[in-house]
């Protein structure tokens, strides 16, 4: 009970810690950056709050990892099975990290709605379902792999998308070019290794052998419902990967960098004509 008082406690910090760090840190830095429009104001806001939020939470994530075993070795996601003793700055990580995608759902619906909206909304709930059995289930471990992973892309494409705000088109193509690669090399590649671990190598180290009392939870039903959520996660990456595509289309044929996630379609002519 306790975890959750303190995963709603950051719920609330991260509401007050975004408003406030919007107005009255990068609100100045937009308007010193030139940024004139009240539209590309507020979206160069939102994606620096995530810019400066995805670089400590990465930052802190990959410690984590590093100084584990499970660092280049899925093998320890399954070895001493169940990790019931997390270490201090790991389990603040997980639960914080448990607010910060809580309090996205009031975001996503504050925002204005993109063409992506549905995606989004999915993307957050299987996420948050990952972030939570995983902690309640005793494999924090993929579950940290995985918010080192999701945030790794993240932070590139946020600072893409701030450097077009602020008309800085060509460092944006050229970060742009980098958060494709970073994003194929860990949505892709590093979560297909995770499924693979989660399928064959878990019989490898662990017997089916559910005991919830005791605190474990090598079940069938779960290992298919996790590979499951990870197959929704795929899915979802596949799509936006179709259209990461576009845009290098777009700008191999000379054109720049922009967002597909437009919040409607006349937005997107906009773009087009500008």
């Amino acid at each position: 009970m306790d975890d959750l008082y303190f995963v709603f406690f950051w719920v609330n910090v991260f509401t007050f810690l975004r408003a406030s760090v919007m107005e009255y840190v990068l609100k100045p830095v937009a308007k010193h950056g030139g940024i004139r429009s009240s539209r590309s104001q507020q979206r160069f806001l939102e994606q620096s709050w995530l810019f400066l939020y995805y670089t400590i939470s990465w930052s802190i994530g990959l410690y984590i990892i590093y100084n584990s075993p499970y660092w280049k070795n899925t093998a320890h996601f399954w070895i001493h099975y169940p990790h019931k003793t997390v270490p201090h700055l790991s389990k603040w990580y997980y639960l914080v990290q448990t607010g910060f995608w809580l309090q996205q759902f009031f975001v996503l619906h504050a925002e204005k709605k993109r063409s992506d909206y549905p995606q989004m909304v999915v993307h957050h709930v299987v996420t948050s379902l990952l972030i939570t059995l995983s902690y309640m289930t005793y494999f924090t471990r993929i579950g940290t792999s995985v918010l080192c992973i999701m945030d790794s892309a993240d932070i590139v494409l946020s600072l893409a998308k701030c450097l077009r705000y602020m008309k800085f088109q060509k460092a944006c193509d050229y970060v742009f070019g980098s958060f494709v690669l970073v994003w194929a090399y860990t949505r892709h590649y590093l979560c297909l290794k995770i499924m693979w671990s989660i399928w064959k190598e878990v019989d490898l180290y662990l017997q089916v052998d559910c005991k919830p009392s005791q605190g474990r939870f090598q079940c069938r039903e779960l290992q298919y419902f996790f590979i499951g959520l990870f197959a929704v996660l795929q899915i979802l990456m596949i799509i936006w990967f179709g259209q990461i595509l576009k845009v290098i289309w777009r700008v191999l044929t000379g054109a720049n960098a922009a967002d597909c996630r437009s919040d409607s379609e006349s937005e997107q002519l906009k773009h087009k004509q500008a």
